[in-house]
């Protein structure tokens, strides 16, 4: 009977023992359930340049001046930076006065008018002053400058395309904006060589506004709800108010791995606020009951 309590006595410590750890851990277990199964709809995506132009000279040189500086906003054909063009401004100066120049043309119609006078003196001459072919030479004489003369000319027009050519090759020796934006890096400063190889820019500029927003969490199916044009809400996580942003690509190729397809969205940025951001995209009602968000969700 005395054992037949203590085993009773056991029992009861072992039940009220068990009953206490699952009133302490059933908390903890509904709290980790819910956090799965949370939905909002919102994913997360970044914001890129709509513009980003690496920039360098044609060809070799000296940089002599640096016009902007780095974070600098600037405009359309704005000068941004500029090689040592001494010498080639010197041979321009040269040709432009040789294609300006109309001595050597005067020279040669002033020649041909002469042999022109000559030969018409010897053809009016009297007759046995001035033999055949004395005449034909004269002649042939007045025909030789005349064609003298086209020569010139051609050479003439040969001078302007050289300064002309020269012109180029100077303007090219400066980089201007290609488009309204902003300075994001300066790589070579005054006194630097500049070389025209293609992964050494000396400048980059981005063009911010618009904005690009790149969501890369989209499943195939989701994607294959959207259309271009249409409107996505998107806001900065520090903000209230959302505003629309229109698809404009949705990536002909998908990552076959991942199962998911890039979309970018076009969000008008007229603060030229910063871009590299990240931002909150709403999605539609009929993605968010696809299945695929709570994949996107619950993989952040």
């Amino acid at each position: 009977m005395r054992l037949t309590s203590r085993k009773l006595l056991s029992v009861m410590a072992l039940s009220l023992s068990i009953g206490t750890a699952s009133t302490f851990f059933a908390p903890h277990r509904a709290v980790a359930q819910q956090q799965p199964g949370t939905n909002t709809g919102v994913i997360t995506a970044v914001t890129e340049p709509s513009k980003r132009s690496q920039m360098n000279f044609p060809a070799m040189g000296i940089i002599k001046e640096v016009k902007v500086k780095e974070g600098e906003v600037v405009k359309k054909g704005a000068p941004l930076m500029l090689q040592d063009t001494d010498v080639e401004q010197a041979e321009l100066d040269r040709l432009k006065e040789e294609g300006e120049s109309t001595a050597r043309l005067d020279f040669a119609k002033a020649d041909f008018d002469q042999k022109k006078a000559v030969y018409e003196r010897k053809a009016k001459g009297d007759a046995g002053v001035f033999s055949a072919n004395e005449i034909e030479e004269a002649k042939l004489d007045m025909v030789q400058r005349d064609k003298q003369i086209d020569v010139v000319t051609l050479d003439h027009k040969g001078d302007q395309i050289k300064a002309q050519q020269q012109q180029l090759k100077v303007n090219k020796m400066q980089l201007f904006a290609e488009f309204d934006g902003a300075i994001e890096a300066i790589k070579a400063w005054e006194g630097e060589l500049a070389t025209p190889e293609k992964d050494k820019p000396v400048i980059i500029v981005v063009k911010n506004d618009p904005a690009y927003v790149v969501i890369r969490e989209l499943t195939t199916r989701q994607v294959a709800r959207l259309s271009l044009g249409q409107s996505l809400e998107v806001k900065y996580p520090e903000e209230d108010k959302w505003q629309p942003a229109k698809i404009i690509y949705i990536a002909p190729v998908a990552d076959a791995t991942s199962d998911t397809q890039v979309v970018k969205l076009e969000l008008p940025n007229p603060q030229n606020r910063a871009t590299g951001l990240p931002v909150q995209v709403k999605l539609p009602q009929q993605l968010v009951s696809d299945g695929g968000a709570d994949k996107t969700t619950a993989s952040r």
